[in-house]
């Protein structure tokens, strides 16, 4: 049987090897005579400057095996020649993707030489890249504040600074649009409905009501990396619809979550706290406090499957019979087909116990969609869900246990504006349809509704 070996590393164990022979010639000459007077200093400085251009051709594992020939000691004459030694293993070391040996050498370099402003900066960004953050913006702070540096390498570092990975990320995104909206009241479809056994006739107002209106919104995310592994989220949204001529049925969403991911095995575990207030008319509606735990597996380049299991309580500012505690274990999945389709999937299940049994229920949820780019700035967006809900008791006055039984059907495309120039390039605007329906036993919950709008988003 034939083994491999790759030539990077085939030319660094034959560095290793010469090394330490080397080393052992060196041992055998003279315990007392300092390794650096072996060499003379053009000859120190002759490899210095061969390994210098094979890092700069990226011949990592060559110009290592050579350093590694070379005197470690400091030079009492030339002492720069053992610290350009050592920052050239460092280059070398994290070319070869060594990062903790790369890390060592730099450090031996600004130990030794705290003026040195390229292995700091190198320094800095090996521990950047190994997650130790606070040790990399020690140096960068160090480099910051020196006044001596060029304004050139003053203006590099500050650029490097600037990009960090562990900064502060945000973006605030607002939007404005119009839409048309075939039942904002959820009016039953029924005009008669049968309560303790009397038929009831609607009148016009409890009907379904069709309006025009507007829809504003903002949202501020912000995102903190923490060291590599893990990172804090959070984002608060909110969305106000207004009609033009029934302001009863105006609605507000106020939406504010958290979220702590950390990596763990081949995925991430997450854990979200969420405080959301809907309000309708003048008056909130209701309010949600929740917590989600869970863990994403990632399988591959293109799988991601993630298991949640969240807790949520329902508080009704007018009618506490309603108010809910809920559990619901869900499944994810997202698939990339290829870069320009990408498929999900949702299964969940809920069970709410409510202050009254009546309003008690549990829902088997179902959903699909798929996300398809036609080109660098058109997107198509497709959604469908179903749920079936059953409630525990009867309902007063149906003499019925309530079953319904929704879907949704959504489709937007979104089309970004930087084909305008590189300012535009931040807008886009989306153009969809939402249609619901609720199918039930009891005619006063069913229902249809479809909305249609477009919407100009910009992001900052």
């Amino acid at each position: 049987m034939r083994s491999h070996t790759s030539p990077l590393a085939a030319s660094l164990l034959v560095g290793l090897l010469l090394s330490g022979a080397a080393q052992a010639e060196q041992e055998t000459e003279s315990e007392a005579t300092p390794a650096w007077q072996m060499l003379s200093v053009s000859q120190l400085n002759d490899r210095i400057l061969k390994a210098t251009k094979e890092v700069n051709a990226k011949e990592y594992a060559i110009a290592c095996s050579e350093l590694l020939l070379l005197p470690q000691e400091v030079h009492e004459l030339q002492p720069q020649l053992t610290y350009n030694t050592w920052f050239l293993l460092g280059q070398c070391h994290a070319g070869l993707g060594l990062y903790p040996e790369a890390r060592s050498y730099f450090r031996k370099v600004v130990e030794a030489d705290p003026t040195a402003a390229r292995p700091r900066l190198d320094l800095a960004l090996v521990e950047q890249y190994l997650g130790n953050f606070s040790a990399a913006n020690e140096q960068f702070d160090y480099l910051r504040d020196d006044e001596e540096l060029p304004e050139e390498i003053q203006d590099k570092v500050d650029a490097i600074y600037g990009q960090r990975p562990d900064r502060l990320r945000y973006f605030i995104e607002g939007y404005f649009g119009t839409l048309t909206d075939s039942n904002i009241n959820y009016g039953p479809e029924s005009d008669v409905i049968r309560i303790y056994d009397k038929d009831f006739v609607f009148n016009r107002e409890s009907r379904p009501i069709s309006g025009n209106g507007t829809n504003l919104g903002a949202r501020l995310s912000l995102e903190k990396l923490l060291d590599r592994d893990t990172r804090l989220s959070g984002r608060l949204s909110l969305d106000t619809v207004t009609y033009t001529d029934n302001e009863d049925f105006d609605s507000s969403i106020l939406d504010l979550n958290f979220a702590c991911r950390q990596k763990l095995w081949s995925g991430e575990y997450m854990i979200q706290p969420r405080y959301a207030s809907v309000k309708l008319g003048e008056s909130t509606l209701f309010t949600v406090m929740g917590l989600d735990g869970g863990y994403a597996w990632l399988q591959g380049d293109n799988l991601r499957l993630t298991g949640l299991l969240g807790y949520k309580n329902y508080t009704y500012s007018t009618d506490d019979r309603r108010n809910t505690g809920e559990i619901k274990p869900q499944f994810l999945a997202n698939y990339r087909y290829s870069g320009k389709l990408i498929f999900n999937g949702r299964l969940g299940y809920a069970l709410g116990s409510a202050s009254e049994e009546s309003y008690s229920y549990t829902d088997l949820e179902l959903g699909a969609g798929l996300d398809y780019a036609f080109s660098s700035t058109l997107m198509l967006s497709l959604n469908y869900e179903m749920s079936s809900t059953s409630y525990s008791a009867e309902l007063e006055g149906f003499d019925t246990v309530r079953q319904d039984d929704r879907t949704k059907l959504s489709a937007e495309l979104s089309y970004n504006l930087k084909q305008l120039g590189e300012f535009f390039k931040r807008f886009n605007i989306d153009a969809g349809m939402r249609e619901y329906t609720n199918s039930s036993n009891v005619a006063l919950f069913e229902n249809s509704r479809t909305q249609t709008y477009i919407t100009l988003r910009a992001t900052l």
